[in-house]
């Protein structure tokens, strides 16, 4: 779970931006900013290498810090040590490459000795945020769409309010199976109600459901579900291992999208 993130000028570490989902910092984040900037000028300057070595991702017992870079800018996403490295990558690049799109020219403008009132320059970003992580969604399912034993993959969110087993929105869909979207999409939402009717006995809602050997409905938090099929003949066959040779890269991409899905309610009221 994401906790809070921050935006931070790595020439004297002013924090520039900043927003709490879950648990803010115990410390001021000037300070904050300050030690995050020494660390990443001190791990770039010891390690060296071309281009220099980054600081990326801190573990602090019960919570974790990942780190990304552009051009002057830091962004630092804390979060919980198990979501792992993946999600707080993912939002830590695509934030701190937006912000410097936006904001690179102000950001040069910025005074170190006059530090009162910067954040309040740059509150406006919060308006981008939206666009921002749903625009994260995209490279993650391209991860899977690039896998050579995945044929499609489907990822629908819900709209506001709708129970469990509605699909909502169809936000990504592989370019190749676009034209079967529409009938896929009523596939799942029937194979999603009919596991739900069987798990309703124990207060209960299926989080996997197989479709025959090569369609998997996986319902990840906040309603988000991800549809997968998996390539069945060919070259690479459909009997051999199953599933298990996607296990890795599956169970990394839920874990992403569950932590994205987990922003958005929390920050942007999806669901």
């Amino acid at each position: 779970m994401i906790r809070n993130f921050m935006i931070i000028s790595a020439r004297g570490g002013i924090v520039l931006y900043r927003a709490v989902l879950t648990a803010g910092l115990p410390t001021p984040p000037r300070l904050v900013g300050g030690l995050l900037t020494a660390l990443a000028e001190y791990a770039a300057r010891s390690v060296g290498g071309n281009p220099p070595f980054a600081l990326s991702h801190v573990v602090l017992g019960s919570f974790s810090l990942t780190l990304a870079s552009h051009r002057s800018l830091l962004c630092a996403v804390f979060h919980d040590s198990t979501d792992g490295e993946a999600v707080g990558r993912v939002l830590a690049g695509r934030l701190v490459r937006a912000f410097a799109a936006e904001y690179g020219s102000k950001v040069e403008a910025v005074h170190l000795a006059h530090v009162g009132g910067v954040e309040e320059e740059f509150r406006a970003f919060g308006g981008r945020l939206r666009g921002m992580i749903d625009g994260c969604v995209g490279p993650v399912m391209r991860h899977l769409d690039r896998h050579p034993l995945i044929d499609r993959t489907l990822l629908f969110r819900p709209r506001p309010g709708c129970i469990v087993t509605s699909l909502g929105s169809l936000v990504h869909v592989t370019p190749t199976a676009a034209a079967g979207a529409a009938s896929a999409a009523a596939a799942v939402s029937a194979a999603l109600a009919a596991g739900a009717d069987v798990m309703a006995g124990g207060g209960d809602v299926a989080a996997v459901i197989a479709v025959g050997p090569a369609v998997r409905v996986h319902r990840l938090p906040r309603g988000t579900v991800l549809v997968v099929v998996r390539c069945v003949g060919g070259r690479w066959g459909g009997g051999a291992g199953g599933w298990a040779p996607l296990a890795i890269d599956l169970n990394l991409v839920m874990r992403v999208l569950g932590g994205l899905a987990d922003i958005g309610d929390r920050l942007l009221g999806w669901g």
